[in-house]
């Protein structure tokens, strides 16, 4: 029986939270994602260019924090806890082969 949503834990339950392994892969992935968003519309969005002004900068910068992105991850293999994480998240179920087996039914793409 699960616990009602109204309950509260005791105040000296223990709360998992991640490490400073996967907390420095997450913030360095959104910090890489962030300035490819934002170098991005600076790009594409006319009055943000002509605002900012030295495309060739932008495009580099784009370029180098798009080309990083795989950098936290492999560096965050490095950590055992970062990689017992990971064997914890990457798993594969029977229901998820089921779920792709329909998806792939009901694509119209894919040729017979």
């Amino acid at each position: 029986m699960t616990p009602r949503a109204d309950t509260f834990a005791p105040p000296d339950a223990a709360v998992r939270r991640f490490g400073p392994a996967q907390r420095w892969v997450h913030r360095a992935t959104a910090a890489l994602m962030g300035v490819c968003v934002v170098t991005a519309a600076c790009l594409y969005v006319p009055q943000l260019a002509v605002l900012v002004g030295r495309r060739d900068l932008v495009v580099r910068l784009h370029e180098w924090a798009g080309l990083a992105l795989p950098a936290p991850v492999l560096l965050g293999l490095a950590s055992r806890a970062f990689r017992a994480d990971l064997r914890l998240l990457d798993r594969f179920g029977p229901h998820d082969k089921v779920w792709l087996r329909a998806a792939l039914r009901r694509d119209k793409r894919r040729s017979t």
